[in-house]
C-alpha cells in the first residue's frame, strides 16, 4: 500500500522524552544538563505541580525552568523520572564525576605542573581527558569526545514522537518533557535511515509496509501510526532547485538561496504544514535537492537537530564554523552529527571559501551572543551569487565596528545583509549555566548575555559594509517556534522596539529595510532589486 504522510505530522525527536537538541546529544554536556537542570525540574514539579502551573499561567515565562504541564500529570512525571534515574545511572556517574574533577582543579592547581591530576581523575574518565593551562595560566580540561561517545551509548534513549496537533504550539524544549497518549513513541535510533524514508513520505507515496519495517516497528503500533499517513499513488511533489537566482525566508533564521540548479540552504528551520498557520512556507516546500546546508552556530534555533533529520535524504553537505572539539562549552559538532547519520559534514574556517557553479561561500567572524564564553563554533557566511553578495550575519552583535569595515574593504560593498536583532537576550546561565564549573554571581551573570546588535550597533555595521538593504531575522517572532527559542513577540519588548528603530534609521538613510516575519520570497532583479514578495 502507497501512502502519503500529512503535512501537519510533527516528528520530534527525543533523548530521555526530551526534546533532542545539540548539547543533549553529546555525552559529557547531556550529563550535566540532565543532573543539573532537567531532572530537578521533574523533580520540582513532583512536589509542587500547583506551583509550575501558577508560575505558567500568571507570568510569560515561556522560556522558563517551569514544566508546562496540567497539574493532574504529575503520576506521568512522577513515572517518566523514576525511569529516568533508573535508565541513566552510567550518566550519573559521568556527570558526578565532571563536578568532582572540576572541584580538584579548581581548588588545587596553582600554576604548577597538571600532571599529577591524572592520577586524581576519576574512574569514567581515565583516559578521556587531557589538563593544561590557557594563556591566563588558568587551568583547562580538554575532553577526548570519539571516546566518550564509545563508553556512553545514548543511543537506546533516541525515538521519535509523533503527533497531528489541532495547532502547532509546544512546550518549550528545555522546560518540558514529552509525554501522553497524543504521541506516539517510536524507539529509533537517529541514525536509522527509516527516518528518511519517512521524511520522503511527505512529498512522495511510499510503500507503508516497508517504512514499518525500516523502522523496526512492534504490531501495537502499526495501526496508531497508520492514522498518521492518507493512501497516495502521487509521485513526488518536490522541484529541483531553480535555475534562476532565488531567496526565500522561512522563518527565523532559515532562507534558501537557489541559482543554476544549485541550493543552499542556512539554518535550516522549517515549519509543518498545519492548517491553522497560514503565514509559512513548511516541509514540503523544500526543493528535491540542497547542495549545502549552512550553521551558522550551535544554538537550538539554528542547529535544528529535527528539521535536520528531516532533510537528512536531500542534503549533499553540512558546512559547518570549527568548534573547539573537546570544550564542554563548544563540543564538536562535527562528530555529533556524524554521530547520528550524517555523512558529509565539513568545516569551513574564517575566511575559508568554497565554490560550486552556482555559488561562493566565505565563512566571517561572529562576535557576540555567547555570554564572553570561548566558543568558536559561531560563523556568519558570505554567499556570492550571479554578481550579487549576500551576508547571513545571524545574531552577530557589533562589538567592534572595525571588524566590518576589513570586510568591506576586503570583499567590497556587500549589498545585502540580514541580520538577527536579538538585543536584550537572556543572560549566558540561561543557556550555559549546566556546563559552568562555578555559578556565576547574579550581577555577573546579567552582564554576560545571549545578545545581538540593537539599533545604534546594527546602523553601523550596514553603514561600514555599504549595504543597499537589510532584512532584519532570527527574531523568534513566529508562535509555531516559541517551544524552541522561549521568546515572546509582542511589539513593546526591546528587541522589537530596537528594530523599529533601526528600520526608521535605515530608510532615512536610503537602505531598503524589512523585519521578516512567517514566510516570504524576496525578488532579485536586475532592474528592481530587492523587492519583496510576500
Amino acid at each position: 500500500m502507497k501512502v502519503r504522510l500529512h503535512k501537519e505530522v510533527i516528528i520530534e525527536p527525543l533523548l530521555w522524552r526530551w526534546h533532542a537538541w545539540g548539547l543533549l546529544v553529546v555525552p559529557h554536556t547531556a550529563a550535566l544538563f540532565l543532573y543539573k537542570k532537567l531532572i530537578p525540574q521533574l523533580e520540582s514539579f513532583c512536589r509542587m505541580p500547583e506551583l509550575h502551573r501558577k508560575a505558567l499561567d500568571e507570568n510569560e515565562l515561556s522560556g522558563s525552568s517551569f514544566v508546562d504541564l496540567p497539574v493532574e500529570k504529575a503520576s506521568e512525571v512522577s513515572e517518566l523520572l523514576h525511569k529516568q534515574l533508573q535508565n541513566c545511572s552510567e550518566l550519573k556517574n559521568l556527570f558526578q564525576d565532571i563536578e568532582a574533577l572540576n572541584k580538584i582543579l579548581i581548588n588545587e592547581s596553582n600554576g604548577s605542573s597538571l600532571n599529577k591530576f591524572y592520577g586524581k581523575t576519576p574512574s569514567s574518565l581515565k583516559g578521556c581527558v587531557e589538563f593544561f593551562y590557557d594563556w591566563l595560566d588558568s587551568p583547562q580540561i580538554r575532553y577526548i569526545e570519539p571516546l566518550l561517545y564509545e563508553l556512553f551509548d545514548l543511543e537506546p534513549y533516541q525515538e521519535l514522537a509523533i503527533s497531528r496537533p489541532q495547532v502547532e504550539t509546544r512546550p518549550f524544549l528545555l522546560g518540558t518533557p514529552r509525554i501522553g497518549s497524543e504521541h506516539l513513541f517510536l524507539k529509533v535510533p537517529f541514525r536509522n535511515k527509516g527516518i528518511d524514508l519517512l521524511a520522503r513520505s511527505r512529498t512522495e507515496a511510499i510503500d507503508f509496509e516497508i517504512l514499518c519495517k525500516e523502522l523496526e516497528l512492534q504490531t501495537e503500533q502499526i495501526k496508531q501510526f497508520r492514522e498518521y499517513f492518507l493512501q497516495s499513488d502521487e509521485s513526488s511533489t518536490c522541484l529541483p532547485p531553480s535555475k534562476e537566482l532565488k531567496v526565500t525566508y522561512y522563518g527565523h533564521a532559515c532562507v534558501l538561496l537557489e541559482n543554476k540548479g544549485q541550493a543552499i540552504l542556512i539554518d535550516p528551520l522549517v515549519a509543518y504544514g498545519h492548517k491553522s498557520v497560514t503565514t509559512k512556507k513548511d516541509l514540503t516546500n523544500i526543493p528535491d535537492s540542497i547542495d549545502y546546508v549552512l550553521i551558522s552556530h550551535a544554538h537550538q534555533d539554528h542547529l535544528v537537530i529535527e528539521t535536520l533529520l528531516q532533510l537528512r535524504h536531500k542534503i549533499g553537505t553540512i558546512v559547518l564554523p570549527r568548534s573547539q572539539r573537546g570544550s564542554t562549552f563548544d563540543p564538536c559538532m562535527k562528530l555529533m552529527l556524524e554521530k547520528i547519520g550524517f555523512e558529509n559534514v565539513i568545516y569551513l574556517d574564517e575566511f575559508e571559501s568554497i565554490k560550486n557553479s552556482a555559488f561562493k561561500i566565505t565563512s566571517l567572524p561572529f562576535f557576540g551572543e555567547h555570554a564572553d564564553l570561548m566558543i568558536t563554533s559561531k560563523a556568519s557566511f558570505l554567499v556570492e551569487a550571479s554578481d550579487k553578495k549576500f551576508l547571513f550575519a545571524a545574531d552577530s552583535n557589533n562589538l567592534s565596528p572595525e571588524l566590518y569595515k576589513h570586510l568591506q574593504k576586503k570583499y567590497g560593498n556587500i549589498e545585502t545583509v540580514f541580520l538577527g536583532m536579538e538585543c536584550e537576550g537572556a543572560p549566558g546561565s540561561w543557556l550555559y549555566g549546566p556546563l559552568q564549573a562555578k555559578q556565576l554571581p547574579q550581577e555577573l551573570d546579567q552582564q554576560r548575555r545571549l545578545d545581538g546588535s540593537n539599533a545604534e550597533k546594527a546602523s553601523k555595521l550596514v553603514d561600514a559594509l555599504g549595504a543597499k538593504q537589510v532584512y532584519v531575522y532570527a527574531m523568534g517572532m513566529e508562535p509555531w517556534l516559541s517551544f524552541m527559542t522561549g521568546l515572546s513577540s509582542g511589539q513593546e519588548t526591546p528587541q522589537i522596539k530596537q528594530s523599529n528603530l533601526f528600520e526608521s534609521i535605515c530608510l532615512n538613510k536610503g537602505i531598503a529595510c524589512e523585519r521578516l516575519y512567517g514566510s516570504c520570497e524576496i525578488a532579485v532583479k536586475q532592474d528592481d532589486y530587492g523587492e519583496m514578495i510576500i
